[in-house]
């Protein structure tokens, strides 16, 4: 059973190619050691925890410019069943407002920089998040949990380079 609402997050997984003793000799010799990794974006619905949309990217992607995509991941049909769409700060923009309400979603995403004032923040939407945080935002840790889930089961590591493979590998 699927409830009303579902919540979206981020995660990243290292590239485990080398050992720890490989970074800590790099790091004597002055050479600075590049983290690289995966990162997956779900969407969860709140009630099942089941995943309703799943995508891996390669390199440093802001949640924000992710959004889009993970909505269009969603069939029409399973996405007309819910009514809000809850992310954390990473989310923060007008333009993800605007894409969920196009899906016939309300987005629940708190305004990233508080100090502003309201009269200063963009955005009729924004604007709204800042006066008034839904009580519905109080579901968003649920999403952790999943991400925990998967990576009790996958590892917090993806040994492959290619992201069709990588994906395959934590589903």
């Amino acid at each position: 059973m699927l409830g009303n609402i579902i919540i979206i997050d981020s995660t990243g997984f290292s590239l485990n190619y080398h050992s720890f003793y490989y970074d800590k000799r790099l790091n004597d010799f002055g050479s600075k050691v590049r983290k690289k990794y995966v990162k997956a974006t779900i969407i969860v619905d709140d009630k099942s925890q089941t995943v309703v949309s799943f995508d891996v990217h390669f390199g440093e992607i802001h949640d924000s410019k992710e959004f889009k995509k993970a909505l269009e991941n969603i069939d029409k049909e399973i996405i007309g069943k819910f009514k809000f769409i809850i992310g954390d700060k990473g989310y923060d923009s007008e333009e993800n407002h605007v894409i969920a309400k196009r899906n016939g979603l309300l987005a629940i995403i708190p305004v990233r920089n508080k100090d502003v004032p309201i009269h200063r923040t963009k955005g009729e939407n924004r604007k709204r998040m800042k006066r008034h945080l839904p009580e519905e935002y109080r579901r968003r840790p649920i999403v952790e949990t999943v991400h925990s889930a998967i990576k009790r089961k996958s590892g917090s590591f993806v040994r492959s380079r290619i992201p069709e493979v990588a994906k395959k590998k934590l589903r």
